[in-house]
């Protein structure tokens, strides 16, 4: 069976969430959120910061990130605080403002 890779280059967030959700049959939602969450801690602040300016990147992350957040159902407010946690100001663009 395929053995899913979540790392990349740690100034390829964008590329990361692709694959974590490609890979999504192999895992469940929170293994995804957690694959998630390294991979935030990862990222070099630096490379957040191009991201944020990149409005189609942007956009498309933001999407991925909030795919992943609702497949946690009952759990995605509290796994959504994590993720604003790990990701700082950055929160705002990525995720969004508390629900």
């Amino acid at each position: 069976m395929h053995k899913p890779d979540f790392r990349a280059p740690s100034d390829d967030l964008l590329g990361t969430l692709i694959q974590i959700m490609k890979d999504s049959v192999f895992t469940s939602a929170e293994e995804r959120h957690q694959h998630l969450l390294d991979a935030l801690r990862e990222t070099d602040p630096v490379h957040i910061d191009t991201l944020l300016r990149r409005p189609a990147e942007l956009a498309l992350a933001t999407g991925l990130v909030h795919a992943l957040l609702d497949e946690l159902d009952e759990r995605r407010a509290a796994a959504a605080a994590e993720v604003r946690h790990v990701l700082g100001p950055a929160a705002a663009a990525i995720v969004g403002w508390p629900e």
